[in-house]
């Protein structure tokens, strides 16, 4: 059940991973006396307006105070897939080994059992080798 959430997980991260390195977008900024206004992204923004400053009562000027950045992000085109050839022998067989060793790491051991675990060894009163004076060599 766990093994079946993770590889859904990585599967979907993978694919939004593919989708954000292949999508290509433009951020708009506007700037009006170094002052962000506004911030737009995939679309396009309005035409600035311009402000009426008055010099004098007669005379007016029309002041254009917007500036624009557009910064364009493009996406790669190509998708490399990669293949076995790509790689050496040596690098084949670390890689296999490595997924050998860290497959078998968790593995335990079968547990072996002892009969005798429970039960409390026997009362000796006399030390018999010792009074008949037969040892074992």
């Amino acid at each position: 059940m766990i093994k079946q959430i993770l590889h859904q997980t990585c599967s979907i991260a993978l694919t939004i991973l593919m989708l954000i390195t292949t999508a290509s977008f433009t951020v708009q900024k506007r700037y009006c006396h170094d002052d962000l206004i506004g911030v737009t992204v995939f679309s396009h923004m309005d035409e600035c307006n311009e402000k009426t400053v008055g010099v004098t009562s007669s005379h007016s000027e029309r002041v254009k105070c917007c500036k624009d950045e557009i910064d364009f992000f493009k996406g790669q085109d190509t998708i490399k897939n990669p293949s076995d050839n790509d790689y050496q022998y040596v690098q084949k067989l670390v890689v296999t080994a490595f997924v050998y060793v860290y497959e078998n790491l968790f593995t335990s051991l079968p547990q072996q059992i002892t009969l005798f675990r429970d039960y409390a060894p026997p009362d000796i009163i006399l030390d018999r080798q010792a009074l008949h004076q037969v040892f074992l060599i």
